[in-house]
């Protein structure tokens, strides 16, 4: 008897971890090929398959893009609601980017995230980097993410 609970306990167990493994948020920017003086409306979308609370990454520029300042800071985009946004730059260049909602209200699906500007300082392809990415679920779990 107590080993089939032991087992039943066990399984449940693995089914919890699986489940969350197979839970997976993914944050995504696309290439850009840019001419110099030009600016760009850049989205990062979100495909989140696990409800989410809150979300932070870093944001890092190539050389060739400047993000503009007022009009083009991150702002937040279809899927956030009543979600609040705040950034700053950090030593090393980067922007550090954390969403939340005061009523911890979820995002979940497919959408833009947020968009942000930049300003092209040379043409060319420009390639941004969305690392350190961290989520919550609902359920108060850190959610699996990929960040290339």
């Amino acid at each position: 008897m107590n080993r089939q609970i032991i087992s039943f306990v066990v399984l449940m167990i693995a089914a919890q971890l699986s489940a969350l493994r197979a839970a997976t948020v993914t944050f995504s920017i696309d290439d850009i090929v840019v001419v110099s003086g030009v600016e760009y409306t850049v989205e990062v979308k979100a495909s989140a398959a696990e409800p989410i609370v809150n979300f932070q990454f870093d944001l890092t520029l190539p050389a060739n893009l400047s993000m503009v300042p007022e009009d083009g800071a991150p702002k937040l985009g279809t899927m956030t609601g009543d979600y609040q946004l705040a950034y700053c730059r950090r030593s090393n260049g980067s922007y550090r980017i954390i969403g939340y909602s005061l009523n911890n209200t979820a995002i979940t699906g497919d959408g833009v995230l947020l968009t942000f500007k930049v300003k092209a300082l040379e043409t060319g392809k420009s390639t941004l980097t969305l690392s350190k990415v961290i989520t919550a679920s609902t359920r108060n779990f850190r959610v699996g993410f990929y960040s290339p």
